[in-house]
């Protein structure tokens, strides 16, 4: 098996709202161990957005 490119990469993710969570999931996808850092009790505010999706 191929190890992924940032196997072994620790990330520390402090960012809120969707651009900074989806940039901090592309090193997560090569293999890094992304550690998420929320405000405790509420998490991401995109946790509680209603999904948008066209009809």
């Amino acid at each position: 098996m191929i190890d992924a490119p940032l196997q072994g990469l620790k990330v520390l993710d402090l960012s809120t709202v969707l651009a900074g969570p989806l940039c901090a999931q592309s090193p997560g996808d090569m293999g890094a161990d992304v550690i998420k850092v929320a405000t405790l009790g509420v998490g991401d505010d995109t946790r509680e957005w209603t999904p948008f999706c066209r009809s």
